[in-house]
């Protein structure tokens, strides 16, 4: 099956610096089946929607219902849309131009690529069933502040980051899962840098301002203890060990038949 990969751009308030994200990881990507999806995040001015609107790719959609939801919220919606089905695993597909996803990405609007070949990278690193992160210049192998998974681990979890979350932390819990599944890989040679103020490499706007703050970490922190200590995390761990094991099986399945024909 041929690789799709969906790369998620989360933004609200900054059509230029989506732009300029969209634009550095379709100029970088390798794949022709790369494609990236602006998921806007809340009412905007006229003239600001005219600016997202005007961001134009034949690789690049837009997502934009008006409603100010957070970043999670918009993520897993638009991670969850453009996954539906089947998980991989069952789908025998020998149409090479199938259209279902196979990875899912997220970047910030705040992310800039600057590895060429990045797509084709993180998405062989993640496989079937696994995820995968670059170097974003500030956190490093630390935290995957931007990532590739396989698009099966959204199917079986409907969603990409716990929706108790709203902003902060959602880089730990794709670095739980990952370890969890002995599944996360880190390439240092791939580039996806992180301009944010905490770096010097960007200004506190009103957006960073709110996201910051000592009450969403505040917020967003207990948010993941809870995940952590009363059971989702487990649970989706248990979830994702069986699907490991079903494409172990596949994968060990397929090699034989390849062998005996």
């Amino acid at each position: 099956m041929q690789t799709r990969l969906l790369l998620i751009i989360p933004t609200m308030g900054r059509p230029d610096g989506a732009r300029e994200a969209a634009m550095s990881a379709l100029d970088c990507a390798t794949l022709d089946t790369t494609f990236v999806m602006l998921a806007v995040d809340g009412p905007h001015s006229d003239e600001q929607m005219a600016a997202y609107e005007a961001i134009s790719h034949p690789r690049l959609g837009l997502m934009h219902d008006g409603r100010h939801r957070g970043m999670v919220a918009t993520l897993n919606d638009c991670a969850n849309k453009f996954t539906v089905g089947e998980l991989l695993v069952d789908h025998h597909c020998a149409w090479p131009e199938c259209p279902y996803i196979t990875h899912v990405g997220f970047m910030g609007d705040d992310h800039r690529v600057r590895t060429c070949g990045w797509d084709e990278a993180l998405t062989d690193a993640a496989g079937p069933v696994g995820i995968a992160y670059g170097d974003d210049l500030l956190r490093g192998i630390e935290l995957p502040t931007s990532v590739v998974m396989s698009a099966d681990i959204v199917r079986t979890l409907g969603q990409m980051v716990p929706p108790t979350l709203q902003h902060l932390f959602v880089d730990d819990y794709w670095k739980a899962l990952g370890i969890g599944m002995g599944a996360l890989e880190y390439l240092p040679d791939v580039v996806i840098e992180h301009l944010h103020p905490s770096a010097g490499k960007a200004e506190m706007d009103d957006s960073y301002a709110v996201t910051n703050h000592p009450d969403r970490y505040e917020s967003d922190g207990a948010a993941w203890k809870a995940y952590c200590d009363d059971g989702p995390l487990h649970d989706d761990l248990d979830k994702l060990s069986v699907l490991v094991h079903e494409w172990t099986e596949r994968i060990a399945n397929d090699r034989a038949g390849r062998a005996n024909r």
